[in-house]
């Protein structure tokens, strides 16, 4: 991930997805566990600020979707448009593919995807 992140260069391309979902669901529990958060899964857990009685996390659920579909998008209420003649590269995603959105703010991984067959989506 680092090196792809070193090389990343400016520029502009059309860029063709196929339409795809990708859903993913895991538990946190053994995360948050390992974590140092361990107390709001037992009889003893403080939920003072939640609820006036005990309440304890049994579950710790996260759910990921992305749909991505074929329909073109168009940037709309821009008022300072750039004239630019020349034609951008065309990358057209129609083989196996890894798909990854990383914050660069937070330099986190939020979600990583592997297409194996766009032509079957």
């Amino acid at each position: 991930m680092s090196f792809w992140l070193k090389n990343l260069k400016p520029g502009r391309a059309e860029i063709r997805f196929p339409k795809f979902q990708l859903r993913k669901s895991c538990s946190l529990k053994s995360l948050l566990r390992s974590s140092g958060v361990s107390s709001v899964f037992s009889n003893s857990a403080d939920s003072s600020g939640v609820s006036p009685r005990t309440v304890r996390l049994v579950k710790a659920l996260q759910e990921v979707s992305l749909e991505v579909d074929e329909t073109m998008s168009e940037d709309r209420g821009i008022s300072d448009v750039t004239l630019d003649f020349s034609v951008p590269p065309r990358v057209t995603f129609d083989r196996p593919f890894l798909l990854i959105i990383y914050d660069e703010l937070t330099r986190f991984i939020l979600l990583m995807g592997k297409i194996t067959n766009p032509k079957d989506i």
